[in-house]
């Protein structure tokens, strides 16, 4: 077997869907900024802060590499992750919500791996759900399963995950609900220009307006309140007629397509990258705003 995650397994079909591919790392950002601690300890330790489109392409390309790719090539993004991670140690230098000053950190850590993980894991469930199709009991525990199986893969304990989709279901409510969750000014304004004021060219900006709305259409509702989102019947009837319309393929359909989003997580890195050369940061003062590791 030439690929950790073989034709065949439900990993592998989900995430090759594009439509899930090119909106479950957004997602997971939004959703992830809400844990300060390691919102700070990704942040404090990019060497991608000017260009956080880049960065998160880059992820996305690593984390296709894995899924999607050959065993070796797996092996590779999983090596350039880990140099990563080796770095990723510290303490937050400011209180944030319930975690007083020097909190520390680690990409290591338990409790922050499984919440970087989980991310992830509930936007794949929810976008192949809501845009491809419904997943019966048997196929859901055969894609949380696989996902188990790619946290170990980036050196996640898997004891340290729910044991069934079912219990992940069960504490993954709890999550949303806990006072836990806090959202500092630099998480939002970074989380908020990753995902819905990215550098676009102006013909893909509609594109951009599609996924932000499908974004914050599936966001919980605690956190969609912690980010001030308004959220009205209006709203609501708008993201479901984008849902029908990307399921049935009258919405883009070269998007709905199978295969890798690579090309476009380059073409989206790029462009942020030319603009940057020209002097026209993602987010302005991003770096000067950002406080210095601990």
């Amino acid at each position: 077997m030439d690929e950790y995650f073989p034709a065949g397994s439900m990993l592998r079909h989900v995430q090759s869907q594009r439509l899930v591919g090119l909106t479950y790392g957004f997602r997971g950002v939004l959703v992830g900024a809400t844990h300060p601690v390691a919102f700070t300890g990704t942040y404090l330790h990019t060497r991608e802060a000017s260009t956080p489109i880049g960065r998160l392409a880059d992820t996305g390309i690593l984390f296709e590499q894995v899924i999607l790719g050959t065993r070796s090539e797996a092996d590779r993004a999983l090596r350039v992750t880990a140099a990563k991670h080796k770095r990723v140690v510290g303490t937050i230098d400011a209180a944030a919500g319930p975690y007083p000053a020097q909190t520390p950190y680690s990409a290591y850590d338990s409790e922050l791996m499984l919440w970087t993980w989980a991310v992830l894991v509930d936007s794949s469930f929810v976008f192949y759900q809501l845009l491809v199709r419904h997943l019966g009991d048997a196929d859901r525990e055969a894609l949380y399963r696989d996902w188990v199986r790619w946290g170990e893969l980036f050196r996640m304990p898997a004891q340290i995950a729910p044991p069934t989709y079912r219990d992940f279901r069960s504490w993954w409510r709890g999550e949303m609900r806990s006072p836990e969750r806090h959202l500092t000014p630099l998480a939002k304004l970074t989380a908020e220009t990753i995902c819905f004021r990215h550098p676009t060219p102006r013909h893909l900006v509609p594109g951009r307006e599609l996924v932000g709305l499908l974004l914050k259409g599936t966001l919980p509702p605690p956190i969609r309140r912690m980010y001030g989102f308004v959220w009205t019947p209006a709203h609501e009837l708008a993201f479901r007629s984008a849902v029908l319309g990307l399921r049935t393929g009258r919405i883009s359909p070269r998007m709905a397509r199978v295969g890798r989003c690579a090309p476009v997580f380059r073409f989206m890195a790029d462009y942020e990258r030319q603009r940057v050369e020209r002097g026209r940061p993602t987010i302005a003062g991003l770096v000067a705003a950002a406080p210095g590791p601990a």
